[in-house]
């Protein structure tokens, strides 16, 4: 059965995660505050608050946050496609920012949310 569920989660001081992994879905990193970096086995990124992270389905990487940093996390449905296949920085406009800021601080819960 295909998922198409659209998953928001929030995670705050997030652990690092020290093994290279891969998920079945695409998804995006919203950074609300503090730092992440992501690495694959070929490069590393680095993302600030206000940066959207894409990491496209089955792509291997691993991630590093600092302490007390908030990142969203939308795990798009397995149907959506965006047509990138490693992990980048996308540009974000003003609404998606603010829509990630209302969902974070849950003033707005989209019907399809789960944590």
């Amino acid at each position: 059965m295909e998922d198409k569920r659209l998953i928001l989660k929030h995670f705050e001081s997030h652990k690092s995660e020290r093994e290279i992994h891969s998920h079945s879905y695409l998804h995006l990193v919203y950074v609300h505050k503090g730092c992440q970096i992501l690495y694959t086995d070929q490069h590393s990124l680095l993302s600030m608050p206000g940066t959207l992270v894409c990491v496209p389905s089955n792509t291997p990487h691993r991630a590093d946050f600092l302490e007390k940093s908030q990142m969203s996390l939308l795990r798009l449905p397995s149907n959506f496609n965006l047509n990138i296949n490693e992990i980048c920085i996308l540009k974000v406009s003003p609404f998606v920012t603010q829509l990630f800021n209302l969902w974070e601080s849950k003033l707005f819960k989209p019907s399809l949310f789960d944590e």
